[in-house]
C-alpha cells in the first residue's frame, strides 16, 4: 500500500501539481505533508490520471489487448474470483463508457472548479460502493480491490481539497444566498 501511495506522490511532483515532502517521521510508517496543491490542482490530477488510465478501454482493438492483460496478471497472482471472456459487445461498452469518462475528465482538467470536485467525488464513492458490492457478492477478480482503492483514494484527497484547501469567494456566496 506505501508503495502505492507512493507513486501517486511521485506523479504530483514530477507533474507539478502538487508538492509533497515526506514527514520527518516517515520512516517509521509516517505520513506524507503536502506542501502546496490547491483544490483545483487535485481536481485536475484525478482527471489527468482518469484520462491516462482510460485511454486504453476507449480504443477499439487495444481494448482487447487491455481485458487480455488484466486475465494474464489476474491468473498470474492466483487471484480468486473470476475474470470471464469478453465478447465485441462488451467491449463496445466498455468502449462508450471510457470515452465518457474521458470527456468528463477533459471537462475537470480544462476547467477545475469545485462543483466538479464535488460531483467528482459523489460518482468515485459510487463506484467504489459498486466494485466493493461485486467482490463481495459476484465472486469478480480480487484485481478489482486496486481500482476500488484507487477510487477511494481519489475520493479522500477530492474531499480533504474541498474541506481543507477551497476558500469559497464571498461573492459566490451571496450569489447563492
Amino acid at each position: 500500500m506505501m508503495v502505492y501511495i507512493e507513486s501517486i506522490v511521485r506523479i504530483f511532483n514530477i507533474t507539478g501539481l502538487c508538492k509533497f515532502k515526506a514527514n520527518s517521521h516517515m520512516k517509521k510508517g509516517g505520513a506524507w505533508k503536502m506542501k502546496t496543491c490547491s483544490f483545483s490542482s487535485i481536481i485536475r490530477s484525478s482527471g489527468i490520471y482518469d484520462i491516462v488510465i482510460m485511454i486504453p478501454f476507449a480504443i477499439p482493438g487495444v481494448v482487447a489487448w487491455t481485458m487480455h492483460q488484466i486475465s494474464n496478471i489476474h491468473n498470474s497472482l492466483m487471484l480468486s474470483g473470476t475474470v470471464p471472456e469478453f465478447s465485441s459487445m462488451h467491449l463496445l461498452f466498455i468502449n462508450i463508457m471510457a470515452i465518457i469518462v474521458i470527456v468528463w475528465s477533459v471537462l475537470r482538467v480544462m476547467n477545475p472548479i469545485p462543483l466538479y470536485g464535488i460531483y467528482d467525488t459523489v460518482t468515485r464513492i459510487f463506484i467504489a460502493a459498486i466494485i466493493l458490492v461485486y467482490l463481495l457478492q459476484y465472486n469478480v477478480s480480487e484485481i478489482m480491490w486496486l481500482f476500488f482503492m484507487v477510487e477511494i483514494t481519489w475520493a479522500v484527497l477530492q474531499i480533504n481539497g474541498y474541506f481543507f484547501k477551497y476558500k469559497p469567494s464571498l461573492e459566490l456566496s451571496e450569489k447563492w444566498a
